[in-house]
């Protein structure tokens, strides 16, 4: 059975393009596709710059998980990706689609310092984009935008807050 990510909201335009916008992202990707693989794998082939990949990849909901022992009989997390295609579907303003394009060719500096922002406002809680696109004269496809791009921040319904790392 061939299973589909459709993409439909506009903003995850930059969950796919992001997912695989270094080397090292598109080759864990790829390893991905064709293997189970530990966190001790991947940071055993990729080092650091591998794990926080893999993390990125499990925030987005790219790969699924599954328990597996490994030599020494201790089980650990294996992670593979859980999609085999992607189907994009969508209509959007030109104003929303100037928005998600800059989010995802940000440079790393500015991405950081909107991640930043949003961090810093929404603090222990989680809050409405809405409010935190106004609050922060950042538009709301630009909020959710940067929300979904970073490791940081997550975006569930109407709400963005902090998440903590695998």
């Amino acid at each position: 059975m061939t299973r589909i990510k459709v993409i439909t909201d506009p903003v995850d335009l930059v969950i796919i393009i992001h997912a695989v916008n270094t080397e090292e992202k598109k080759r864990v990707f790829q390893d991905l596709t064709t293997d189970w693989l530990t966190p001790t794998q991947i940071k055993k082939k990729y080092n650091e710059k591998g794990l926080e990949a893999l993390y990125l990849l499990d925030k987005l909901k790219l790969v699924e998980s599954r328990w597996q022992t490994n030599s020494e009989n201790v089980s650990e997390k294996a992670y593979h990706t859980f999609f085999e295609a992607f189907q994009v579907n969508i209509t959007t303003p030109i104003m929303d689609i100037t928005d998600i394009m800059a989010t995802i060719s940000m440079p790393d500096k500015d991405f950081i310092k909107l991640e930043k922002k949003i961090e810093d406002y929404v603090g222990d809680t989680w809050k409405f984009y809405t409010d935190i696109a106004k609050d922060l004269n950042i538009s709301k496809t630009m909020v959710k935008g940067i929300s979904k791009r970073s490791t940081k921040l997550d975006v569930k319904g109407h709400k963005i807050g902090k998440i903590e790392p695998l």
